[in-house]
């Protein structure tokens, strides 16, 4: 037995009683001869035993997974399907925001969260890949950013974040969030930082209060920034020079103070740069010549000083420039006359001096040139004679000098022409006749002399002339008084018009 049976080697001191039944049944089968069976009897019996403990470690591992699982996962009161807890989905979340607030149940991130495990149809998982950008979504609403329209469409429907209104994805991504003229109030969350491809944030006209948000100047991919018409108080920090791919800038109608920081000049996309009606100070700095991509400066009505820079010239692409109702001083610079590409010249309302460049003569796509309200000197005589496109002109209240210039009347797309308040001289140019389009001209406070040609009866769409405070003399123009204008105004001591809405 002892050397054919591994079972009584190993438990001789363990199992007496059993191998003492061995030792019989070996004994009885050897003196019949059968030599093998010992060994099959003791090798069925090892087996049998073998998956006795087998199953046994079965069980015990099965309890003990079951026991460390509670923690992580519970059953869902649908019966039976296992769902994250809390704190997994905050173990992922917190990428995004404060842990703490999570604490707070009336905290707009705690709703959220809430929304998201219990009440949120698409019911998404701590490893869902949208996870955070419609943690955003819903912290965006509860934060007390309600609006008249959304309200359906985001955290009270069954809808991907994708399908919300105001939203638009590139596959499965956020990339323009555009929620324009809809009441909303509050601030822009912090959560706002998950949406790591958005490249339009537009928020203009509505209610949103405070701070500009940080977290935008963050969001490194934008393009598109529009936060006009709120009621922002703060200055523009310096991180908007992370914003390196920024195109568009607008920060208009609202109440932001300080100057313009200087890393504004790292946004060398930059096409659009808006922020009329604020409370801006500081000089019309230098770093903004550095931008040649501009088209559009909109700084008007601000607090801004110093003199146009030099170099102004190099922004070749500029269209557009309103640096309107601010204080600068100092001269038009010639370069102006290398702005090619510019359409609107509105300089209104500084305190700017000297003569007009005649370079500005160049500007030969003008369709606006406001320059009224300044202290410019000078005269005119040469400056119309390439600006074929202006539809608006505006040198009133100024002190130019000289006579009307002849080439006006080649303006054929003139709509607006206001000199008034000058020191003008000479007579009322017959070709303002061929001014088809013209419906308003105010030539008074000048000392314009003779007749009031007869060709402006000619002119249809003609409803306001001013032609008071000069030194004209009779007769009265009839085929002025045949167009029924809306408002005529002249000096009745000098000349008797019947037709005049009011005279001087």
């Amino acid at each position: 037995l002892q050397q054919m049976d591994g079972f009584g080697q190993e438990h001789s001191n363990v199992y007496p009683k059993e191998i003492d039944h061995r030792a019989m049944l070996a004994s009885s089968m050897r003196t019949s001869g059968t030599h093998t069976d010992i060994e099959e009897i003791a090798g069925e019996k090892e087996l049998k035993c073998g998956r006795s403990m087998c199953l046994l470690c079965t069980f015990l591992f099965i309890l003990v997974v079951g026991v460390i699982s509670v923690p992580v996962f519970s059953l869902s009161k649908g019966g039976g399907s296992i769902k994250p807890t809390q704190q997994s989905y905050e173990s992922v979340l917190d990428q995004v925001t404060d842990r703490d607030a999570f604490s707070d149940p009336s905290s707009p991130q705690s709703q959220a969260l809430n929304w998201i495990m219990h009440t949120d149809p698409l019911e998404l998982i701590p490893s869902s890949p949208n996870l955070l950008q419609r943690l955003n979504g819903a912290v965006f609403y509860n934060g007390g950013l309600r609006w008249k329209f959304a309200e359906e469409e985001w955290v009270e429907s069954s809808l991907k974040e994708c399908d919300w209104e105001f939203v638009t994805c590139t596959g499965d991504e956020v990339t323009h969030v555009e929620i324009e003229d809809a009441f909303v109030e509050g601030v822009i969350p912090d959560e706002m930082v998950a949406l790591t491809g958005l490249k339009s944030l537009s928020m203009r006209k509505n209610r949103l209060t405070g701070t500009l948000p940080r977290v935008v100047f963050e969001l490194t991919s934008l393009e598109k920034l529009d936060l006009s018409d709120n009621t922002f108080i703060s200055t523009i920090p310096n991180d908007i020079g992370n914003l390196i791919n920024l195109k568009f800038l607008d920060v208009s109608l609202n109440g932001i103070t300080g100057t313009l920081p200087s890393s504004l000049g790292k946004l060398v996309d930059l096409t659009n740069l808006s922020a009329e009606l604020n409370r801006l100070q500081g000089s019309f700095l230098d770093f903004l010549v550095q931008l040649s991509n501009l088209e559009v400066i909109n700084l008007a009505r601000n607090d801004l000083t110093g003199s146009f820079p030099s170099g102004i010239g190099a922004l070749s692409q500029l269209s557009d420039l309103d640096i309107s109702t601010n204080d600068l001083r100092g001269t038009i610079p010639t370069q102006f006359g290398q702005l090619s590409s510019l359409r609107r010249l509105v300089v209104y309302a500084n305190r700017l001096n000297g003569t007009l460049p005649t370079h500005l003569g160049n500007l030969n796509n003008l369709e606006t040139l406001d320059l009224h309200l300044n202290r410019l000197t000078g005269n005119l005589t040469d400056l119309f004679d390439n600006l074929s496109l202006l539809s608006r002109i505006r040198l009133d209240q100024n002190l130019f000098t000289g006579t009307i210039p002849q080439s006006l009347g080649d303006c054929e797309k003139l709509t607006t022409l206001n000199i008034h308040d000058n020191r003008l001289e000479g007579t009322v140019p017959t070709l303002f006749g061929n001014l088809k389009g013209l419906k308003f001209i105010d030539l008074s406070d000048n000392k314009l002399e003779g007749t009031i040609p007869t060709e402006l009866g000619s002119l249809p769409f003609l409803y306001s002339f001013g032609a008071y405070s000069n030194n004209f003399v009779p007769p009265e123009p009839k085929e002025v008084c045949a167009l029924n204008l809306s408002h005529y105004q002249t000096d009745c001591d000098d000349i008797d018009c019947s037709c005049c809405t009011r005279c001087f």
